[in-house]
């Protein structure tokens, strides 16, 4: 069976990043052709064809996909016509400085369509919005066409995508909401972002080890992308960046939109420990026809925040921790609160 535009242009990026090697130099087509069909052999896969030095070959269907991902890898920039002053024009090449970065990773992945970046994206991320999909379809068609500053334009519209959609899953949330409501008064998507960081490290503890790790440094991403291509209106801020970095944001925003979704996933619910707690929602009390003085002399924040913290404590039993959580305050304000107040 013939081999795939896959596995063919996968073996000639293994052999252009001398994680394989071949009997010649590769410096050109037929050259780097006939090593690919070397390699396939070597891997146990079944060859039939052969050069005229007797030597494997790929299939005709196969040459004619090499064709196709050879041409690519040079429209991509991964390859450059000649190879010397002496042997300056096609079928020589060689891999360009671009290349050569790319390739230096054994992880990386030269994303050779959209589709193929579609289908990354999607395996990391099943639930992956669609409206978002869209914009980093854009983002990699502009990518692959030469216009750096548009894909940029296009994955920072995605990433501010993402987060509004993460702060819309907790606004439907009742009791996340109450503890993120300072986020929403926010105006600008940037402190909107600075804000909700903040308020995330005060309830790192609630969250589970899968979104803990590597949050700072993902959230860090983020901010950048956001800041750097959206500027404090919401609007491209035409920061020219080279194809280099374009094609790393364009990988890292994957991981940066899987732990979005993590996120978004985990406020979705109402811990469980808070259920058990008793602390749900409240209704909404029935609103009573009172004397305006009466209630002004009665009116007393001190005492209000005295019944909050209690019924915290009675809610979670007594555990400080966890009552403070409820509250929206650090431990410390709590215990400093509850010795004013002579609740020990």
């Amino acid at each position: 069976m013939d081999h795939s535009y896959e596995e063919i242009r996968n073996v000639a990026l293994d052999i252009l990043a001398g994680r394989e090697h071949s009997l010649d130099s590769i410096i050109q087509y037929e050259s780097l052709a006939v090593a690919v069909a070397e390699v396939f052999e070597k891997r146990g896969d079944s060859v039939k064809a052969r050069t005229h030095s007797d030597r494997v070959d790929l299939s005709r269907s196969e040459r004619e996909i090499f064709r196709e991902v050879f041409w690519e890898l040079f429209r991509q920039g991964m390859i450059t016509l000649g190879y010397d002053d002496a042997n300056n024009k096609f079928p020589f090449f060689k891999v360009s400085s671009f290349g050569k970065r790319i390739l230096e990773s054994e992880d990386s992945y030269f994303f050779h369509d959209v589709s193929s970046y579609e289908k990354i994206i999607i395996n990391e991320v099943p639930n992956i919005n669609k409206t978002t999909l869209i914009y980093l379809k854009e983002a990699m068609q502009a990518f692959r066409s030469g216009c750096i500053l548009s894909a940029s334009v296009m994955l920072g519209v995605a990433t501010e995508h993402t987060f509004l959609l993460l702060l819309e899953t907790i606004e439907q949330n009742s009791i996340y909401k109450q503890i993120y409501a300072s986020v929403f008064k926010e105006r600008t998507i940037l402190q909107k972002l600075n804000k909700f960081k903040n308020i995330l490290d005060q309830q790192i503890k609630t969250l589970t080890p899968e979104i803990k790790e590597d949050l700072d440094t993902n959230f860090a991403g983020i901010l950048s992308i956001i800041r750097n291509f959206r500027n404090q209106s919401g609007h491209p801020t035409g920061k020219i960046i080279d194809r280099e970095q374009a094609y790393i944001l364009l990988q890292l925003f994957i991981h940066y939109c899987k732990k979005m979704y993590q996120l978004l996933d985990f406020y979705k619910k109402i811990p469980a420990e808070w259920i058990h707690a008793g602390y749900l929602p409240m209704q909404k009390p029935e609103i009573k026809h009172v004397d305006v003085q009466e209630f002004e002399g009665n009116l007393n924040l001190e005492q209000i925040e005295k019944n909050a913290i209690i019924r915290a404590l009675e809610a979670t039993k007594g555990n400080r921790e966890k009552a403070a959580r409820l509250l929206g305050i650090g431990e410390r304000t709590l215990y400093r609160k509850i010795k004013d107040y002579e609740l020990v």
